[in-house]
């Protein structure tokens, strides 16, 4: 006779004379029947159906759910058929978002980082391409928005995404939540009710616009910032592609703690082309400040016009290309810093990536380095 799963036909029984922490202990083991089942080969199927109503198999759950709690037998975890990693976006060719992963976008104010989100939403559901990102597409998308009016959310998808199948992106907005205020997802209770939503609706990939407006919580603040991360991992490890969208500070870096980016598997920073100021439009420099799995992936510039869209900046007019063409002519840091507004910091970042790709210079006519001349002018760290 086959081993029978639980269900609601057939429901795991209760045993009132157990403690109710140890019942719901036992209820969430039992329920996993496959896994609990995998860690005792050698029981057949009727022996199984013979104890499976009994108290003491309570019992022999508690015990097997309590271990579990510590470590799982390497030959048991090397037995298991896993689901593989999905890539689900490459940039350049190569492996960008996958399945089971955290990854992060921040940026300057007022360059375009929702825009371009809005962008990629269309080609993780419809495939294509967007600059150098690609995606075949048949992905679902969850987009929690905790900023834009209904009015500008629903005219920027209109735009950017267009007509979709109706259950490929499913859209979380402040401007419907009750009183036009996003509960904080740093809130245990509303983590709970988020994931109950998620386990129903399975969307492949979930994107938080923006971190202090989704989580609302302070960056700065160790406790309540491993609350969220906790969550985080919680997310990836149910095998969902998280995609957080966060803002950098006067600094140039993202704000809050520098912890803040440890669990997170890729990391997009999106800066400021060299001489762009507020109101020339949406541009940004586009780079990779973490790849956990070691792809190579480039950064590119990119500007958008509202008649053709997002469009790559070539040649020699990205900020890469002008710092490394002017370095190997001999020009001194501080001075190509100054002429291109980006830091003296920022030169020596494109100097050690370029020299990471292969590239040589000839040695810094910069002078004695002093403590001016290797931090940035920016302000606080947000």
């Amino acid at each position: 006779m086959p081993c029978q799963t639980p269900s609601a036909s057939n429901p795991a029984p209760k045993f009132p004379q157990i403690p109710p922490a140890e019942i719901a202990l036992w209820e969430r083991t039992f329920a996993d029947w496959t896994r609990v089942r995998a860690s005792q080969p050698k029981r057949t199927d009727d022996e199984w159906l013979k104890v499976a109503h009994t108290d003491a198999f309570a019992q022999e759950c508690l015990a097997d759910a309590e271990h579990d709690m510590y470590a799982t037998d390497w030959t048991n975890l090397n037995a298991e058929v896993l689901p593989e990693q999905k890539v689900l976006l490459t940039a350049n060719g190569e492996p960008c978002l996958r399945s089971e992963t955290l990854n992060e976008i921040f940026a300057y104010r007022g360059i375009g980082k929702s825009m371009l989100i809005a962008g990629l939403i269309r080609v993780l559901i419809q495939g294509g391409e967007l600059l150098t990102f690609k995606s075949d597409g048949g992905n679902r998308v969850l987009l929690v928005d905790g900023e834009l009016p209904a009015g500008l959310l629903q005219k920027r998808l209109q735009l950017h995404v267009g007509e979709t199948d109706p259950s490929a992106l499913m859209v979380r907005s402040v401007a419907n939540m009750p009183g036009h205020c996003m509960p904080p997802l740093s809130d245990p209770k509303q983590q709970k009710l988020f994931v109950d939503y998620i386990e129903r609706a399975r969307p492949d990939v979930i994107i938080f616009d923006t971190r202090t407006a989704i989580f609302k919580h302070d960056t700065n603040n160790a406790e309540q910032l491993l609350r969220v991360n906790d969550f985080l991992i919680k997310l990836r490890s149910y095998g969902f592609c998280v995609l957080i969208t966060h803002h950098a500070g006067k600094n140039g870096t993202q704000r809050g703690r520098t912890d803040n980016d440890d669990d997170l598997d890729l990391i997009i920073k999106l800066d400021k082309r060299a001489g762009w100021e507020p109101g020339m439009g949406l541009e940004f420099d586009l780079k990779f400040d973490k790849v956990r799995y070691g792809d190579h992936v480039r950064p590119f510039e990119a500007k958008f016009d509202t008649r053709t869209g997002w469009q790559l900046i070539t040649g020699a007019t990205t900020t890469y290309d002008r710092v490394v063409g002017a370095l190997k002519a001999g020009r001194s840091i501080q001075p190509l810093a100054k002429e291109l507004g980006i830091g003296v910091s920022g030169v020596l970042a494109i100097k050690k990536r370029a020299e990471d790709a292969g590239e040589c210079f000839p040695a810094n006519r910069s002078g004695p380095k002093r403590k001016a001349d290797v931090t940035d002018d920016g302000g606080d760290d947000e």
